[in-house]
């Protein structure tokens, strides 16, 4: 467990990791206090792209936590990042209007009708899409136009349940138009640089604790960081018995891992 308390930089997934809606998971806040006093980092690395940043620190506050933009990054930080690095300005966006906004304000030219000149479609959590938006996307879609994915994730844990997520949406269209996307969120590598750059720290000083397996922990193996699955969002113990992605540690909550660093 010494190899734990080296790390310098932990980060962390939101939903069935740190919270499940409104509701804080025990030992959270301890574990980020903990971690705050020993001098080190963390950062909540969420695939959740239905929310823009302001969104998520307003959350965090109502629930007791205190933190900055910079300790938040999302699936949609890594997307506006690489879509900058491929000059892609004019994009076809399925997105809440709060994410909408968060890609005009970065300067990106939101593409809403069919017939336009357009560089990508990006697919993001959506929880306002409509028939139109997903006609939209699937008549670019058919034409060869790029297209990126913010995350893969199928369901997104709720207090009681699940509700469908970005990889429901990538499924339908690739039964309608034999399309995959290019992901940009966990497992791929994308996230782990940009934290690597906002904190100035190397892999072998991170860790990544989350609640899915082909996401979270399999962001860790790809990329070389320590990766921590907890069982308190969609990981189950018959789940860890036949996955590929096996975590470095498994532990019930973050709860354990705050009895662990306090020692």
């Amino acid at each position: 467990m010494n190899r734990l308390k080296n790390k310098t930089c932990f980060l962390f997934d939101l939903d069935g990791t740190i919270y499940l809606s409104e509701h804080l998971i025990p030992g959270a806040t301890d574990l980020l206090a903990e971690i705050r006093r020993q001098g080190k980092h963390f950062a909540f690395m969420t695939n959740n792209s239905s929310s823009a940043k302001k969104q998520y620190l307003e959350k965090m506050k109502r629930l007791g936590i205190e933190v900055t933009a910079k300790e938040i990054l999302t699936s949609t930080d890594a997307t506006l990042r690489y879509l900058k690095m491929q000059n892609m300005k004019k994009i076809v966006l399925l997105a809440t209007p709060e994410v909408e906004k968060e890609f005009q304000e970065e300067g990106f030219t939101i593409i809403k009708e069919r017939g336009k000149e357009a560089d990508c479609v990006v697919l993001t959590f959506d929880l306002t899409l409509t028939y139109d938006k997903i006609w939209t996307a699937y008549d670019y879609l058919v034409k060869g136009l790029p297209y990126i994915a913010s995350h893969p994730d199928y369901l997104c844990p709720l207090k009681e349940g699940f509700k469908p997520d970005v990889g429901s949406f990538i499924s339908m269209f690739q039964t309608a138009c034999h399309r995959e996307p290019l992901v940009i969120g966990k497992p791929n590598h994308y996230m782990v640089e940009e934290a690597m750059e906002r904190f100035r720290v190397k892999k072998e000083d991170m860790v990544i604790v989350g609640d899915r397996l082909y996401t979270d922990i399999r962001t860790g193996l790809r990329s070389g960081v320590t990766a921590i699955a907890v069982l308190s969002g969609e990981t189950t113990e018959d789940m860890l018995k036949n996955t590929e992605d096996v975590p470095d540690y498994v532990f019930p909550s973050v709860k354990e891992i705050f009895d662990i660093m306090k020692k």
